[in-house]
């Protein structure tokens, strides 16, 4: 479920086609959603700024196209799942940024 504007929604189905989202400062509370995952053409991602617990959902696996993802100012905790290793994590208050190849 999210609350945009002030209405609550269910989330059926996530658009994979999006380049970069970025849902900072929106009060989302709870564990990060495993159907992000699903976002496969994804970019860059920011949830920082929210009221997000709990791990790193193992369905990031699947973001191969993720080049920045952002966090911060949340409560997440547990292991950095294998697939994000590759991400500059050196610092929570920055976006974690993957390294370029060249």
């Amino acid at each position: 479920m999210i609350l945009t504007k002030g209405i609550e929604m269910d989330v059926v189905h996530v658009l994979s086609i999006y380049a970069t989202i970025d849902l900072s400062s929106n009060k989302f509370r709870g564990v990060i959603p495993d159907a992000i995952g699903n976002l496969i053409s994804i970019r860059g991602l920011n949830l920082s700024h929210n009221e997000l617990g709990g791990p790193i959902p193992l369905s990031f696996a699947n973001l191969t196209s993720l080049e920045s993802l952002d966090l911060s100012a949340n409560q997440i905790d547990g292991e950095i799942p294998q697939q994000l290793k590759g991400f500059d994590i050196s610092s929570s208050a920055e976006p974690f940024q993957k390294p370029s190849d060249g």
